[in-house]
């Protein structure tokens, strides 16, 4: 299966809980690509998911992490899109409505981010306290096959490399809250900041 055609299944799912999903997998790792921070936003090749600050990123007097754009919801179903089977058990199937949002369970093996060895390349690896399925890289060329716009400086909390892409303006956050230019990642300090329909800001 191209490796183009195994993102859009597994994002297919995670685009269903709103502008969030979009830029929630990111996080840039090492300190070398400092001077591009500006030029990129954060896109889990899978799971999507990345927005707002990461841990421990928050500073100042009282300011701490952002929030991110999620879809809103009344029962489980409302995250789904209406794709056949969903909710379910599986990711990325396991959708639910916690406090009136969108949540996925996440993955749990690497298993379930390969539909079962059909495709390669993806990996379950924690994001900010949740396990997504992840292009991993260890160099850019494995991230050209990804995305023309991805490098390989997301970061999961183990450690693993994937590819990733980063906020520059707003714009790039396609209505899923506002990039802050010094992380290149997306994020909300209010509902105003969510302009997708059917989302509202949540707090971390």
């Amino acid at each position: 299966m191209p490796i183009s055609r195994a993102i859009s299944l597994i994002l297919a799912l995670l685009l269903a809980a709103g502008g969030c999903s979009r830029r929630r997998s990111g996080g840039r790792g090492g300190d070398d690509d400092d001077d591009d921070d500006d030029d990129r936003q954060a896109d889990g090749g899978g799971e999507g998911e990345g927005e707002g600050e990461g841990e421990g990123e928050g500073e100042g007097e009282g300011e701490g992490e952002r929030g991110y754009c999620t879809k809103t919801c009344g029962v489980a179903a409302d995250c789904c899109n209406g794709v056949a089977g969903c909710p379910g058990d599986e990711y990325p199937l396991n959708w639910s409505c916690d406090a009136g949002f969108c949540r996925n369970g996440g993955c749990s093996n690497d298993d379930e981010c390969t539909f079962g060895g059909v495709i390669e390349g993806f990996e379950c690896h924690p994001w900010q306290g949740q396990r997504f399925c992840m292009p991993v890289c260890s160099g850019q060329p494995d991230c050209d096959e990804v995305s023309p716009d991805s490098s390989c400086e997301g970061e999961a909390d183990d450690g693993q490399r994937f590819c990733a892409t980063f906020c520059q303006v707003d714009d790039d956050c396609d209505g899923g809250g506002t990039c802050d230019r010094a992380t290149g990642l997306c994020g909300c300090d209010d509902g105003a900041d969510c302009t997708e329909p059917d989302t509202d800001c949540q707090p971390r």
